[in-house]
């Protein structure tokens, strides 16, 4: 069913967003801005990203149909991401995910997030750090866009 693969992707683009406040602070305060960032930011970025992390709210951009918010509501509820690496891997009762990721566009606070399906087509978006354990991340991918919240499952 290609509905779980759509929907995973965008729960897992959301929790890595969120999952780069790992530590606190800015990963990238004293950043030089560039299209990727420096090497050095982007590595701190996903070394933030390291570890388990679950989406706390999705608000999409335009409503879900009510059998498929009702599907996204109660995934939200169960699916643990994890950054492993240069992979991130989700799994509840309905989704198994293991997919590539790249941190992008590191700034101030700020990167990009494009989370890869097998044939590299990205599904991305924005991730701004709130606190040291949460974020938030605004999906630019369609069918997906909207702002999802995370947090960390261990602090």
């Amino acid at each position: 069913m290609r509905l779980p693969v759509v929907f995973s992707l965008g729960l897992l683009g959301s929790v890595l967003c969120l999952s780069c406040a790992r530590s606190g602070g800015s990963p990238v305060a004293d950043a030089t801005r560039s299209d990727d960032g420096p090497v050095a930011d982007v590595e701190g970025v996903t070394a933030r990203l390291q570890g388990a992390w679950r989406v706390t709210s999705y608000v999409p951009d335009v409503p879900l149909e009510p059998t498929l918010s009702a599907l996204v509501t109660s995934q939200l509820q169960t699916v643990v991401v994890r950054f492993e690496g240069p992979r991130f891997r989700a799994d509840s009762e309905l989704v198994h995910m293991n997919r590539a990721y790249e941190v992008r566009g590191v700034g101030v606070d700020r990167f990009k997030l494009a989370i890869l399906d097998e044939s590299s087509v990205p599904f991305e978006g924005t991730v701004h750090f709130e606190g040291p354990n949460a974020g938030s991340m605004r999906s630019e991918t369609a069918p997906w866009r909207g702002t999802m919240r995370m947090s960390r499952v261990d602090p």
